[in-house]
């Protein structure tokens, strides 16, 4: 398969992270709320608190993930835009990353299919932690009754 058409599926699946990110977001804010207002926990015992701050942290773990995929995802945007050949893109914006961070240790001359590999690993990251929250809520509704 070509380069172009790798990276512009790949950026099709990437721009999937705003409907994971929206209803993490909405779990988050949902349990956010359910924890600041007393009157919702009168007697709510310190399991459930922790299962509560456990959707919170989850939460913010993956809007930390979705960050980055955005971040990738305008990357590959970039690259697959701009006139240069893909790998000639792919190795400028390896050389200013060695170049910024001269301390870090990046892997440099990586192919196109790794870095899809890695974008994709982190919209699997993200889908896990969306599960976990849905899966921890769950518990906790089912504890609570």
């Amino acid at each position: 398969m070509q380069e172009t058409t790798l990276i512009s599926n790949c950026i099709s699946l990437l721009d999937q992270y705003k409907k994971i990110n929206f209803l993490s977001l909405s779990i988050t804010i949902l349990v956010f709320a359910k924890l600041l207002l007393p009157q919702q926990m009168p007697g709510l015992a310190w399991s459930g608190q922790l299962l509560l701050i456990a959707v919170l942290l989850t939460g913010v773990f993956e809007l930390v993930v979705a960050m980055h995929i955005g971040f990738d995802r305008e990357l590959l945007r970039n690259v697959y835009r701009d006139n240069r050949s893909i790998s000639e893109n792919f190795r400028l914006m390896d050389r200013s990353l060695s170049q910024l961070f001269p301390r870090r240790n990046f892997a440099i001359h990586r192919d196109t299919s790794e870095r899809i590999q890695g974008c994709m690993g982190l919209l699997k990251k993200q889908l896990m932690l969306l599960v976990m929250q849905i899966v921890i809520v769950v518990i906790y509704i089912l504890t609570q009754s």
